[in-house]
C-alpha cells in the first residue's frame, strides 16, 4: 500500500503470496506461470478517510472486471471491513499501552515523551531528569514483534572476542529445547548469518548450555529466565558471576517472552539484534503500584536537593510512574504525548496517585486546559475516558509537588493508555504479545491476568477489564 497523497487517495498494490520459513522467504505462487491467475490490478485510488471501527481492519477481497467472464484477466482489489481473528485485536486506528501485557517496558509509541522540571535557587525553571536506556535486545522481523526487549547478559559476555551490534536469526533449541545433551541445528547458517539458540533454562549448567550450542554451530544462546515473583524483573542467577568462561555469548530474556519469540518461529523468521552482548543494566528500583499504597502520615521535608525524575516505566512493565521524586521540591513531572487526529477520536487512561493532600498531585491536560484538577488521593486505579475532536491534540499527564513536605509514596501511576483517532482504520490486526494473553475474533483488545487472578468487567468494558484476585478456596493459572 502506497502513502496518502495531497489528493487525499492512496494507491494499493497485490504482490504474489509468500510464506516464511527457517530458510527465508518463499514464493507460493508464481502468476507466469501457465494457468495461475494473474496478478489483481492495482487500486489506484483508495480514500484515505476509509475507515474500519475497532476489531476490524482494511482487508481486500477479488472480484472480476465488469463484464468479463475471462478467468485469465486481472481481478480487481475490492477493498472491505474485516474481522481481526483470534489472538489478535484491532483499535479502528491508534495504539494502546497495557500494564496487563507488560507493555510500559517495550518501545512507546511515537510522539510519546516523559520529561521534568524544578525550581533552582534563583527561582527559575530547568529542566533536568534524563532517563537512562537500560540493556535491550531487538527484533528486526517478523515485523509484528519489532520492538526493544529486556536482556541480562552472562558475565563471562565481556571477555568474549564479541562485539555489537551483533544480529542473528533465532532457532529453537531440539528436544525438550534444554540444549542439554548433544543436538544438530535444523537449520545451518550460511554466509554471514548467524544463529542465536533460544534455550530454556533447567536441566543442566549454563556452561554446559553453551558448550553444546557451541558445538552445534550456535554463534549465541539465549535464554528463557524466569522472572523474580517478587519484583517482576529479570535477576542475575549467581552462577553467571563464576570463573568459567564459554566461548560464546549467553543472554537471558523473560520467560514471557520467549513465549513470544518461539510461538512466532512455528510461523515465521525471528531476526534478533543485539546491540551489546555484554551489556548488564544498573539494579533498577522496583517500586509499589498503588495497591500497595498506604496512607501515611505527612512527612517532614526530606531535602533541598535540587532536581526533578521523568516518568518511568517499573521494571515489571505493569505500569509508568512520575519518577522518584521524594527527595525534591517545587517539581513538575510531565508524560506527555502531541498527535494529530485525522478523525473524531478518543484518549482513555487507568491512574492513581498517593501525594499531600490539596498541594501535591496528579493533573491533565488537553491543550493547555485541565480536565483533571489536581488530584492527590485516588489510591486505586480510575479509568478515564475523553472524547477528542480531529485535529492536533497536545495531552499532558502531571505530577506537580510544592515547596515542601512529602507524603505516602510522592507519587502517580498510569496502568493502561489507549489512544483512538490517529488513523482512519488499522490495516493489519495486532498480535497478543504472549501465549498468556488471548482475545475473540473481531477483538478490540487482549486480555491477560497473572496466576490466582481472574477478568472481572468483561467485554462491555473493553480494555478497562480490571484483573481481580481470584476468592478464597478458588485459583487460576496466568493467562
Amino acid at each position: 500500500r502506497g502513502d496518502c497523497s495531497s489528493s487525499g487517495f492512496r494507491s494499493v498494490f497485490a504482490h504474489p503470496a509468500t510464506e516464511q520459513s527457517a530458510s527465508g522467504t518463499t514464493a507460493v505462487c508464481d502468476p507466469t506461470q501457465v494457468g495461475s491467475r494473474p496478478l489483481p490490478q492495482p487500486l489506484q485510488k483508495l480514500k484515505c478517510d476509509f475507515a474500519c471501527p475497532a476489531g476490524t481492519y482494511i482487508g481486500f477481497g477479488l472480484r472480476s472486471p465488469l463484464g468479463s467472464e475471462d478467468s485469465s484477466s486481472a481481478p480487481l482489489l475490492e477493498p472491505s471491513c474485516a474481522g481481526c481473528p483470534a489472538g489478535r485485536f484491532s483499535l479502528g486506528g491508534g495504539f494502546l499501552v497495557s500494564g496487563v501485557a507488560a507493555d510500559w517496558r517495550r518501545v512507546w509509541p511515537l510522539g510519546l515523551q516523559s520529561t521534568c522540571m524544578y525550581h533552582d535557587n534563583s527561582d527559575r525553571w530547568v529542566m533536568g531528569g534524563v532517563r537512562h536506556a537500560s540493556c535491550a535486545l531487538r527484533v528486526d522481523a517478523p515485523e509484528g514483534l519489532v520492538a526493544d526487549y529486556p536482556m541480562i547478559s552472562a558475565a563471562w559476555n565481556k571477555g568474549l572476542d564479541v562485539k555489537g551490534p551483533f544480529t542473528g536469526q533465532l532457532q529453537q533449541a531440539p528436544g525438550d529445547g534444554s540444549a542439554c545433551s548433544s543436538f544438530s541445528l535444523l537449520q545451518e547458517a550460511t554466509g554471514n548469518t548467524k544463529t542465536i539458540l533460544l534455550v530454556k533454562v533447567g536441566g543442566c549448567g549454563l556452561e554446559a548450555k553453551t558448550a553444546n550450542a557451541k558445538r552445534a554451530g550456535a554463534a549465541a544462546v539465549l535464554l528463557a529466565q524466569p522472572l523474580s515473583s517478587s519484583l517482576g524483573i529479570l535477576v542475575l542467577p549467581p552462577t553467571w558471576d563464576a570463573d568459567s568462561h564459554p566461548s560464546i555469548p549467553l543472554i537471558a530474556i523473560s520467560s514471557e517472552d520467549s513465549e513470544i519469540f518461539g510461538a512466532a518461529l512455528n510461523r515465521s523468521r525471528v531476526v534478533i539484534t543485539i546491540p551489546d552482548p555484554a551489556c548488564r543494566p544498573q539494579a533498577q528500583e522496583s517500586v509499589n503500584g498503588p495497591q500497595s499504597a498506604s496512607a501515611a502520615e505527612p512527612d517532614e521535608e526530606l531535602s533541598s536537593e535540587l532536581g526533578c525524575e521523568p516518568w518511568t516505566a517499573d521494571p515489571s512493565g505493569r505500569f509508568i510512574y512520575s519518577g522518584n521524586n521524594r527527595r525534591f521540591n517545587r517539581i513538575l513531572s510531565t508524560f506527555s504525548l502531541s498527535a494529530r487526529f485525522v478523525r473524531d477520536g478518543h484518549v482513555a487512561f487507568r491512574f492513581a496517585v498517593d501525594a499531600e493532600i490539596g498541594f501535591d498531585g496528579f493533573i491533565f491536560e488537553v491543550d493547555w486546559n485541565e480536565i483533571i484538577h489536581l488530584t492527590s488521593q485516588q489510591l486505586s486505579y480510575k479509568d478515564v475516558h475523553i472524547n477528542l475532536t480531529k485535529g492536533v491534540h497536545t495531552l499532558r499527564w502531571e505530577y506537580s509537588k510544592d515547596y515542601g513536605t512529602s507524603h505516602g509514596e510522592d507519587r502517580a501511576w498510569i496502568e493502561l493508555l489507549e489512544v483512538v483517532g490517529t488513523q482512519h482504520a488499522d490495516f493489519e490486526c495486532r498480535p497478543c504479545h504472549s501465549a498468556r494473553t488471548h482475545s475473540t475474533t473481531g477483538a478490540a483488545h487482549c486480555n491477560a491476568c497473572r496466576a490466582n487472578e481472574y477478568l472481572e468487567g468483561g467485554e462491555e468494558q473493553q480494555n478497562f477489564a480490571q484483573c481481580s484476585p481470584c476468592p478464597a478456596g478458588r485459583w487460576s493459572p496466568p493467562g
